[in-house]
Formats: C-alpha cells, structure tokens, sequence
C-alpha cells in the first residue's frame, strides 16, 4: 500500500486548548468552542477548536508538528484537510493584517457596495491561498517528491469560506469530501476534472448514508458502486470514508461489501 497521511489545518483542539492565543474569534471576541454570556459566564458553542492562519504562533506550530510527522514516517502524499475560513475571523492577528493592508479596521457589516468591505473579502481569500502555499512549501522542502493536497470540497460553498480556485495552485491534484448525492458528485467531478493540476483528481464520500453524522446507516452495495463507478466515469480516483466506531472498530461487514465494488473497478 502507499498511505496518504492525514493533517489537520485550522481544525485541532488540541491546540486551541493548550494555546488560547491561536484562536479565531468572532466580532464579540468568543472562540469556536465557548461563548460569554451576559451575565460574564462561559457557555459551551461547538466541538471544534478553530485556530487562526495569519497568527504567526500558529504557523510555526504548523511547521514544527510538520518537520516531526515527515521525520517519523515514510509516505508518498499527504492530505492536508480543512483548509478554508469557518468563521469571520476578528482575532488581533486578522485585525493587525488588515490594518497593516489598508490601514483601517475590519468592518463589521457586510456591504458589498462599501469597497472596503469587498477588500477583506479579497483579502480573506488572498489569506487562505496563500496559508495553503505555506503549508505545501514546507511538505515540498521536508519531502520533495511528496504529493499534497488540499480541502477543496468547498470550492462550491459560500464566500465565507473564503475559497477560489487558486487553492488548486498549492494542490498536485484536485480532491475533497462531498455528502449531497449523485447529482452533486457529477458536477463536482467535472469541475475538479478541469481545474486539477494534474490527474486523477480524488471523490471522497462516506459509507454512511446520506454522511457522517449518520453513523450506523452504511449504503448499499449498489450505492457505493454507484459513487465508484460514477468517478471513475469522469476519469477520477474513488476514496470511501468510513466512521470508525466510538470504540475504535471497524464494521467487517463494510469492508467486504467495499472489496467486492473494488474488485469489480479493477
């Protein structure tokens, strides 16, 4: 086998909990996970922990965690997953950026008549890109053969994800996770079919139907045939995701159902 490695961008809680200034922060001043209320308490808000990409600690965190997966294992490409703006970000970083690009504050109405407002919206997406640019050059100066790619099932979300078609540049192949049936995976196939750099581009779905969050609800045979066979239809590369249990095993029904659709697509 050749493993593809797996990390995280934005998305780690352990680092927003042991590293408090990485976070993103809302226009309040609350993280992804918390939230003062009005009488000063702390409420809890979500599951993950949100880190920001233009705090410079965060960064070197990134290359350091980096430098160390490259040095203890042995893999021909890398996926870097989560790429992209959860939030609006108004973390002293952001805020410090912005103000170093326009010398103003970041605006907090969205006005697309207001060019000030449409600045931090170029700037957002100017910010990831080149966030991604940063984290392939050091996978390419720690391995230079290493393929990498980047998150890019939200080239189709809205603007505050702040994604655009340059986030191909930092990618040597198209790919990314898509839970919205088989309509949705013809289209996305066909735009990764043409903006990838180089081919096959990569369909991700999960086993579980319709996604994820329906943990024990595994797809047909002939669903799952379905998604293999409509990839490799458009020239791509099928990857299936599966939800390990809680308990950390695997469903042994699952993965001879996935090897018999395998066999078949050879």
């Amino acid at each position: 086998m050749a493993p593809v490695a797996y990390y995280s961008l934005i998305y780690n809680n352990r680092v927003y909990e042991r590293f408090p200034s990485f976070r993103m922060l809302d226009q309040s001043g609350n993280p992804s996970r918390t939230a003062r209320t009005e009488d000063g308490s702390e409420t809890a808000t979500g599951r993950y922990g949100w880190l920001c990409p233009n705090n410079p600690g965060y960064r070197d965190y990134v290359r350091r965690e980096l430098t160390e997966l490259f040095a203890a294992y042995d893999f021909p490409g890398i996926f870097l997953d989560m790429t992209f703006w959860p939030m609006i970000c108004f973390c002293p970083s952001c805020r410090e950026r912005f103000r170093a690009l326009t010398g103003a504050e970041i605006p907090t109405v969205i006005d697309r008549t207001d060019e000030l407002w449409n600045h931090f919206e170029r700037a957002r997406e100017e910010w990831i890109c080149e966030f991604a640019a940063y984290a392939t050059q050091i996978c390419k100066e720690l391995r230079p053969s290493v393929t990498v790619e980047h998150q890019f099932s939200t080239a189709t979300h809205p603007w505050t994800f702040g994604v655009r078609a340059c986030m191909t540049e930092y990618s040597d192949y198209c790919g990314g996770d898509l839970y919205g049936g088989f309509e949705e995976q013809s289209f996305i196939c066909k735009l990764y079919y043409t903006l990838t750099k180089n081919q096959p581009f990569e369909y991700m779905t999960s086993r579980c139907d319709p996604d994820l969050h329906d943990h024990t609800t595994t797809k047909s045979e002939d669903m799952l045939r379905l998604h293999a066979c409509l990839t490799y239809a458009h020239h791509g590369a099928f990857l299936a995701i599966d939800a390990i249990d809680p308990d950390g095993t695997l469903n042994t029904d699952f993965y001879r159902t996935l090897g018999r659709v395998f066999r078949e697509t050879e």
